[in-house]
Formats: C-alpha cells, sequence, structure tokens
C-alpha cells in the first residue's frame, strides 16, 4: 500500500512539472564592443537559473567600417534583399526552431538601438535596413509563434558621431513537456534524415 502511495506520488509531481510552464527572461545589451547578456529561468516564480555574461573584445570587427564596404546606392531595398538571403541560408536551423517558437509564448519584448555612422545620409539608409530587419523578425515571431501584447521597437538614430548601442529584452515561456517532447520530436527527425542519408 505504501508503493502504491508513493508511485501515485511520484506519477503526480511528473505531472506537475510536464504541464507547468517554465518562464524565461533574457536581457542583451551592447554597447562599444561589450556584450552583456543576462539569463533568469523561474518556475512558479520560483528562480531555478540565473546566469551572467560579460564579453568584451577589442578585435570585434569594426561595424562601421563595414557600413562603408556596403554598397548603399540600392537604399533599403538592398538590405531586405540581404536579410532575405540570410534567412534562407539559415531554413534548416529555423526549421527546427520554428517547432519551439509554436509551443511558447512571448510575455515582454522589448528592442531598443542607438546608432550613427557619422555621415547623415548613411545613417538614414542603416536606419532604413534595421528597421527592416526588426520589422522581418518581429512578422516571423508573430507568424510561427504567440506574442501577447505589442512589441516595443525603437530606433534613436544619432546623425551627428558614430554610435552603436542595442539593448533587447525579452520574456518567454513553455510549457516543460511540449518542450521536451519537441526537442526529442527534432532529434528523431534528424536522426531519420542521417539514416537515409547515410
Amino acid at each position: 500500500m505504501v508503493w502504491v502511495f508513493i508511485g501515485f506520488v511520484l506519477f503526480f509531481l511528473v505531472v506537475m512539472v510536464l504541464v507547468s510552464k517554465v518562464y524565461i527572461n533574457i536581457s542583451y545589451t551592447y554597447q562599444k564592443h561589450s556584450h552583456d547578456i543576462q539569463l533568469n529561468v523561474r518556475i512558479y516564480r520560483l528562480n531555478i537559473y540565473s546566469k551572467e555574461w560579460h564579453i568584451k573584445k577589442q578585435e570585434d570587427m569594426d561595424i562601421f567600417d563595414l557600413i562603408e564596404e556596403v554598397d548603399i546606392s540600392g537604399g533599403t531595398d538592398r538590405f531586405k534583399q540581404v536579410f532575405k538571403d540570410s534567412f534562407k541560408k539559415m531554413k534548416i536551423s529555423l526549421a527546427t526552431m520554428k517547432r519551439l517558437l509554436a509551443k511558447s509564448w512571448f510575455h515582454q519584448l522589448n528592442w531598443q538601438t542607438t546608432i550613427g555612422t557619422g555621415n547623415a545620409s548613411s545613417t538614414g539608409i542603416v536606419i532604413g535596413g534595421i528597421w527592416t530587419l526588426k520589422g522581418m523578425m518581429i512578422s516571423y515571431l508573430k507568424e510561427v509563434g504567440n506574442i501577447s501584447g505589442n512589441p516595443k521597437i525603437k530606433i534613436t538614430p544619432n546623425f551627428q558621431l558614430k554610435q552603436l548601442e542595442s539593448k533587447f529584452d525579452c520574456i518567454v515561456s513553455i510549457r516543460i513537456g511540449q518542450a521536451i517532447y519537441t526537442v526529442m520530436k527534432s532529434i528523431r527527425k534528424a536522426s531519420q534524415k542521417n539514416e537515409v542519408y547515410s
């Protein structure tokens, strides 16, 4: 009788864990070649994991040198084509993530960027490209995922100085059981593909 009771309790606990939602809070800040990342995971308002990363590299690629090398004569159409090509190249990775996003809920999504190239005309074109990028990413999340409320997207131009700062915050949740099932399904499909090509 005791073992039956223990088994029932364990079964109940497993079911409770599988149907529980895990909330993931991600915060990313970029400023002057410095990357700050904060990750917080909680269940039932209990903080089960927290981690912070501070990465600063003096040898990071200068975004402004990259912008100067880009042919800006095509305006925002050029940026649109670049981003579309990038999404096509990431098709396999996005297909895997799409299953997780379909089961996820975004409760908060803030993305602020301040940028300036030191030149008013090129700054305007870059701003247009960034709006295109952010718009495509938000549209994709709305298409495959679930977003409660309106994302807060902001871009502040600096027409006088070279500047690049960006801050991204989001809170996303997913049921533990759905996450486990989705990951296992993706692994199974990947293994089946490997068997076909082997």
